[in-house]
Protein backbone atom coordinates (compact mmCIF):
# COMPACT_ATOMS: atom_id res chain seq x y z
CA UNK A 1 0.00 0.00 0.00
CA UNK A 2 1.69 3.42 -1.21
CA UNK A 3 0.13 6.50 0.58
CA UNK A 4 1.86 9.68 -0.91
CA UNK A 5 2.11 12.79 0.81
CA UNK A 6 0.80 11.98 3.90
CA UNK A 7 0.98 14.73 6.11
CA UNK A 8 -2.08 16.27 4.51
CA UNK A 9 -4.37 13.06 6.34
CA UNK A 10 -1.60 12.38 9.36
CA UNK A 11 -4.99 11.44 11.47
CA UNK A 12 -5.65 8.20 9.12
CA UNK A 13 -2.23 7.02 10.97
CA UNK A 14 -4.68 5.15 13.45
CA UNK A 15 -6.62 3.06 10.28
CA UNK A 16 -3.28 2.29 8.29
CA UNK A 17 -1.71 0.88 12.01
CA UNK A 18 -5.48 -1.05 12.16
CA UNK A 19 -4.45 -2.29 8.56
CA UNK A 20 -1.22 -3.01 9.59
CA UNK A 21 -2.16 -5.64 12.73
CA UNK A 22 -5.17 -6.86 10.49
CA UNK A 23 -3.06 -7.80 7.57
CA UNK A 24 -0.05 -9.52 8.69
CA UNK A 25 1.60 -9.69 4.75
CA UNK A 26 0.74 -6.24 4.59
CA UNK A 27 3.24 -3.58 3.77
CA UNK A 28 3.13 -0.20 3.89
CA UNK A 29 5.32 2.56 1.94
CA UNK A 30 4.47 6.53 3.25
CA UNK A 31 5.70 9.46 1.63
CA UNK A 32 5.41 13.23 3.36
CA UNK A 33 7.02 15.87 3.41
CA UNK A 34 7.67 16.15 7.76
CA UNK A 35 8.43 13.78 9.66
CA UNK A 36 5.00 11.97 11.17
CA UNK A 37 6.94 11.08 14.12
CA UNK A 38 4.90 7.60 14.30
CA UNK A 39 6.30 3.75 15.21
CA UNK A 40 8.66 2.37 12.96
CA UNK A 41 9.22 5.85 10.70
CA UNK A 42 12.33 5.40 8.65
CA UNK A 43 13.23 8.74 7.25
CA UNK A 44 15.18 9.34 3.40
CA UNK A 45 15.64 12.78 2.57
CA UNK A 46 15.10 13.26 -0.63
CA UNK A 47 16.45 16.41 -2.65
CA UNK A 48 14.74 18.22 -5.37
CA UNK A 49 15.69 17.92 -9.15
CA UNK A 50 18.33 20.42 -10.29
CA UNK A 51 17.04 23.32 -12.68
CA UNK A 52 19.87 24.07 -15.21
CA UNK A 53 21.65 27.58 -15.45
CA UNK A 54 19.88 30.28 -17.27
CA UNK A 55 21.72 29.10 -20.86
CA UNK A 56 22.87 25.97 -20.02
CA UNK A 57 20.96 22.50 -22.07
CA UNK A 58 20.60 21.54 -25.02
CA UNK A 59 16.50 21.12 -25.74
CA UNK A 60 15.56 22.14 -29.36
CA UNK A 61 12.64 23.60 -30.81
CA UNK A 62 12.11 26.99 -28.53
CA UNK A 63 12.39 30.47 -30.14
CA UNK A 64 12.85 31.56 -26.01
CA UNK A 65 16.27 30.67 -24.13
CA UNK A 66 14.45 30.84 -20.81
CA UNK A 67 12.24 28.24 -22.29
CA UNK A 68 14.78 26.09 -23.91
CA UNK A 69 16.53 25.72 -20.39
CA UNK A 70 13.58 24.88 -18.49
CA UNK A 71 12.86 22.26 -21.21
CA UNK A 72 16.38 20.45 -20.64
CA UNK A 73 16.24 20.58 -16.71
CA UNK A 74 16.06 17.24 -15.18
CA UNK A 75 13.19 18.11 -13.71
CA UNK A 76 11.36 18.72 -16.53
CA UNK A 77 12.69 15.66 -18.41
CA UNK A 78 11.31 13.39 -15.89
CA UNK A 79 7.66 14.29 -16.25
CA UNK A 80 8.05 14.51 -20.19
CA UNK A 81 9.71 10.80 -20.27
CA UNK A 82 7.34 8.89 -17.47
CA UNK A 83 4.65 6.25 -18.99
CA UNK A 84 1.73 8.28 -20.72
CA UNK A 85 3.80 11.51 -20.50
CA UNK A 86 3.89 13.84 -22.84
CA UNK A 87 6.35 13.68 -26.15
CA UNK A 88 7.27 17.79 -26.05
CA UNK A 89 7.13 20.20 -23.60
CA UNK A 90 4.63 22.04 -26.26
CA UNK A 91 1.78 18.65 -26.46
Amino acid sequence: LVLDNFEQVRPAATQVAALLAACPGLAVLVTSRALLHVAGEQTFPVSPLALAAAGAGSAEGFDDPLLTTVAAAAAVQLFIARPGGRTSIRS
